[in-house]
C-alpha cells in the first residue's frame, strides 16, 4: 500500500501543535484564551459540548475540572440539543474542528435563545461556531486530510489552555515544558513506528479493548474512533475500572488490549497487575506511558514525561500509528471514508461521505 495521508498528518502533528501553542501564549489568540478563562471562572457549572473527536477531547477538560473540585460537564452536543433544558445563565464551551456539524449548529441556536454565554474553539473562521461565540479561539492550522489528528489535539490544547487559566493551573514555565515534550514526541515517531511493525500486536482482526483512567479516557475514546475510521474495525473503549465489572469476560487468547497507565503509584501498580493478568489469559497487551517497566507488555510505547493532565497532547501519538498499521494489515484505505462526510451536516441516515475530504470543504 502507498504511504497514507493519515500517516503524513501523524508526522506533521508535533510541529503543528508547537506552532499553535506559541500562538496561544504569545500570538493573536492569547487575549481570546484569557477572556474565555475569565468567563469559565465566573460560570457556576461550565458545559463543554462537542461531537466525535471534539467530544472525546472534552474528557481531558472534564478531568481538569474534576481534579480542581469544580462542577462541570462534558456533553455530547446532539444529546444536549435534543434532551437537555439549558439552565439559566449557562456557559457553554463549544468544540468543533469545522464549527459546522449539524448538532453544534442546532445547539448554538438553542444556546442563543436561552441567553447562554457561548465560547468556542474551531479551525474555520467563517463557521457558525466562529460567528456565534465570543470569544472564539481560532486554531489557524491545516485541516487533516480526513481522520482527525491535529484537529483533535489542537482543539484539546486550545480548550485546555482556557480551562487551566480559569482554574489557576497555568504556570509560567508550562508552555516551555509542553513544547519540549512535543519536540521529543516528534523525534520518537519513527522509533514508535519501527517498534509497532516489529511487534506481534498488529494483526488484521482481533477483539480490541482500549482502557484508561481520568484524563487518559480522552485518548482511549479517540483511539476507538481511529480503529473504526482508519482501520474500519470495531473496538471498544472504557475506563480501566469499568472494564473489570463485566466487560473483562470477553478476554480470550489473541485479543488486543491497549492500556494507558494512570498517574500515581497505586493506580499504576494495579494497572500493571491488570496487564500481567491479561497476558496470562492470552491477550496481547500494549502499554502507553512514561517509565514503563521492561517486559511488562507485548508492546511498550514510552512517551515523554508530562504533568498527568497534559499527557493528552502526546499519549495518543503512538497509538495512531497502531491504527494506521492495522489498516495496512487489513488492506483497507485509512484515508477514504465510505459513509462519514468530512462535515456531518445532517442527522439523517447512514451518511454520504463517499470520498469527501478536507480539500472539498475547507475554506480557502
Amino acid at each position: 500500500m502507498a504511504p497514507s495521508r493519515y500517516l503524513d498528518d501523524i508526522f506533521a502533528e508535533p510541529a503543528r501543535l508547537a506552532d499553535l501553542l506559541d500562538r496561544l501564549v504569545r500570538g493573536p489568540q492569547r487575549d481570546a484564551v484569557a477572556r474565555a478563562a475569565e468567563l469559565l471562572r465566573a460560570a457556576p457549572q461550565p458545559i463543554v459540548a462537542g461531537m466525535g473527536s471534539s467530544f472525546h477531547a472534552g474528557h481531558a477538560l472534564q478531568a481538569s475540572f474534576d481534579a480542581a473540585g469544580r462542577p462541570a460537564r462534558n456533553a455530547d452536543a446532539g444529546e444536549l440539543f435534543h434532551f437537555a433544558a439549558l439552565p439559566a445563565g449557562a456557559t457553554l464551551l463549544f468544540l468543533s474542528r469545522s464549527g459546522k456539524s449539524v448538532e453544534i449548529v442546532e445547539l448554538l441556536k438553542k444556546a442563543r435563545a436561552a441567553g447562554a454565554v457561548r465560547l468556542g474553539v474551531t479551525n474555520d473562521p467563517a463557521s457558525p461556531l466562529a460567528r456565534e461565540c465570543a470569544p472564539v479561539v481560532l486554531l489557524d492550522l491545516p485541516f487533516d486530510f480526513n481522520v482527525s489528528v491535529t484537529m483533535y489535539s489542537g482543539v484539546a490544547l486550545a480548550a485546555a489552555a482556557m480551562v487551566a487559566q480559569s482554574l489557576g493551573g497555568w504556570r509560567a514555565e508550562l508552555p516551555a515544558e509542553l513544547s519540549r515534550a512535543l519536540i521529543d514526541a516528534g523525534q520518537r515517531l519513527p522509533a514508535w513506528q519501527t517498534t509497532i511493525a516489529a511487534s506481534s500486536f498488529v494483526t488484521p482482526a482481533a477483539t480490541t479493548l482500549l482502557l484508561a483512567r481520568g484524563p487518559g479516557l480522552a485518548a482511549a475514546l479517540e483511539a476507538r474512533q481511529l480503529w473504526e475510521e482508519a482501520a474500519k474495525h470495531p473496538a471498544t473503549a472504557m475506563s480501566t475500572g469499568a472494564f473489570r465489572h463485566g466487560p473483562n469476560e470477553v478476554v480470550a487468547a489473541g485479543c488486543r488490549v491497549v492500556i494507558w497507565l494512570a498517574a500515581g503509584e497505586r493506580l499504576r501498580a494495579i494497572d500493571l497487575q491488570l496487564a500481567a493478568d491479561l497476558r496470562r489469559a492470552g491477550a496481547k497487551v500494549a502499554l502507553v506511558g512514561a517509565d514503563l517497566p521492561p517486559g511488562s507488555a507485548d508492546l511498550l510505547l514510552e512517551i515523554p514525561s508530562l504533568p498527568p493532565r497534559w499527557q493528552f497532547l502526546i499519549e495518543l501519538m503512538p497509538v495512531r500509528l497502531i491504527a494506521e498499521a492495522i489498516a495496512r494489515a487489513r488492506g483497507v484505505d485509512c484515508d477514504a471514508f465510505r459513509y462519514c462526510p468530512f462535515v456531518v451536516a445532517s442527522e439523517e441516515g447512514l451518511g454520504g461521505g463517499h470520498g469527501e475530504t478536507a480539500a472539498d470543504v475547507a475554506p480557502g
